[in-house]
């Protein structure tokens, strides 16, 4: 059985609040930034150097794997709050689904809503053009394309199903892996709950060879769309939170931070940017723990705090807003390369920012707690009355 860390005198990394918008934020400003191209790196000298670099930050695609690492931490964190409390994993999973599709299925609905509306007053050019990322029609999806983008699994349908993979909302992706992250995570709850920690340690181990094995092999698209393929990512933040909240000697912590810091090597040497940005913002969540009061404490984070109380009604929400008023200012002749990056660029994001709150309000904040039509109540066999009574 696993012997638990003594706990600290606050285990809530309240920091994550702050990655999380800073995250969220990266996401949108990555969306929106498909109003710039590489074509506009121009010019020579200084000038060339300033357009390279902004282009490179605004294409850099740092927000998903932070948003990896993250869900892995805080997945865990919940399970383990569970498992000492007593608690069901069907709770587990429920709340997850529960938080996860009723929000997704109006931000989907919402999309379906705004490019009908456009097409009917004939202004489908304004999530068509160059200078922003293209939506789909509904119509281009068939039935069983509809019905993976509904139960979030068009990632992987295809490789039981028919028709090729179409992902209408564009986004929601990484929610088709969230969901089997969370499925997975599950499972281990209730299979091995007094192993928890070993059950995904396992299962990281089995999901990553897997993963080594089939490239090696040629058949990695056989596994395309399922969870081996980002595993790694999101394993970072099971292993970061056992590093920092369970390790129980000095030792094991630093091989956490050796196997995080090999991923990111040979992440680098194989170049594979998305794995690289993961490792290396675990080490980063590992090296600013201790700092975690001192920089929940900064006044001028708030936004980026509050920004991450709402990152999931952003991350549904933004994509119209950026494509439309991209397309939509660029029509109105704000067409000049520093015009877009100045003008553009911090206009629509705000408005997508600002979208995403009012969604938050409006929708997600509906479905934050789990109805409970009966309480329920479940306990491993080894769970200890102390360890129950102390959570």
């Amino acid at each position: 059985m696993e012997t638990p860390r003594p706990p600290r005198s606050n285990p809530r990394y309240k920091a994550l609040d702050v990655f999380r918008g800073l995250a969220c934020v990266m996401v949108v400003l990555h969306h929106t930034g498909f109003v710039v191209l590489e074509s506009d790196v121009i010019g020579t000298g200084m000038e060339h150097g300033l357009r390279r670099a902004v282009v490179s930050f605004l294409h850099m695609a740092i927000g998903t794997p932070m948003f990896f690492v993250i869900s892995g931490y805080c997945v865990l964190a919940r399970m383990d709050v569970l498992r000492k409390r007593g608690e069901s994993p069907w709770n587990f999973l429920g709340k997850r689904l529960w938080r996860t599709f009723p929000p997704y299925w109006v931000a989907l609905l919402g999309f379906v809503i705004v490019v009908v509306g456009l097409n009917r007053l004939g202004l489908d050019r304004l999530y068509r053009g160059v200078h922003a990322l293209e939506l789909y029609e509904p119509t281009t999806l068939d039935l069983w394309q509809w019905m993976g983008n509904i139960t979030l699994t068009e990632t992987w349908r295809p490789r039981v199903g028919f028709a090729g993979e179409m992902v209408f909302m564009r986004i929601s992706w990484t929610l088709c892996f969230l969901e089997q992250f969370y499925i997975v995570c599950f499972l281990a709850l209730l299979i091995a709950p007094r192993r928890l920690y070993g059950a995904l340690a396992a299962l990281s181990a089995a999901a990553i060879g897997l993963h080594v094995v089939a490239w090696d092999v040629g058949a990695s698209s056989r596994l395309a769309g399922t969870f081996p393929v980002l595993w790694h990512e999101f394993a970072v933040g099971l292993a970061v939170y056992w590093r920092l909240e369970a390790a129980t000697s000095q030792r094991a912590r630093r091989c956490v931070d050796a196997a995080i810091l090999a991923l990111l090597a040979v992440a680098y040497w194989r170049d594979l940017d998305s794995t690289v940005k993961a490792a290396a913002f675990g080490l980063i969540l590992i090296g600013l723990r201790p700092y975690d009061d001192w920089i929940d404490a900064r006044r001028f984070l708030e936004p980026l705090k509050a920004c991450g109380r709402r990152c999931y009604s952003i991350y549904l929400a933004h994509l119209p807003v950026c494509v439309i008023g991209s397309l939509g200012l660029y029509e109105l002749s704000l067409q000049g390369f520093w015009v877009r990056v100045l003008v553009t660029v911090p206009v629509v994001s705000a408005a997508a920012i600002g979208v995403g709150w009012l969604f938050h309000r409006w929708v997600e904040l509906q479905f934050v707690d789990l109805p409970r039509l009966r309480p329920a109540t479940w306990r491993p066999a080894s769970a200890s009355p102390q360890l129950a009574a102390s959570s």
